[in-house]
């Protein structure tokens, strides 16, 4: 999961550590603040543009995203051992 949080440039927004003690996060649940550009040049329920100086948390998603693949494959290989660990599979 990752959270982005719109309208963090509006008076009184949640900072991330607020978000993230308000919904229970777990720290390894990115959040990331932005602003939208320009929302006249939008289509209703369409996307939107971030403002450039919220780009700068794509390297976070992308350690991010890392970490979860990694996570994701130390996962499978525990239920892999686990299954052959108790004869339920053929390894």
């Amino acid at each position: 999961s990752i959270i982005v949080a719109n309208k963090s440039n509006f008076k009184g927004a949640l900072k991330p550590v607020e978000i993230r003690k308000k919904m229970n996060l777990p720290r390894e649940v990115p959040i990331i603040p932005c602003v939208a550009e320009d929302m006249s040049t939008t289509e209703k329920g369409g996307p939107c543009k971030l403002k450039k100086k919220d780009l700068d948390a794509v390297p976070r998603l992308k350690e991010w995203e890392v970490s979860y693949q990694k996570e994701c494959f130390y996962y499978g290989l525990r239920i892999l051992l686990e299954l052959a660990r108790t004869g339920k599979s053929k390894l």
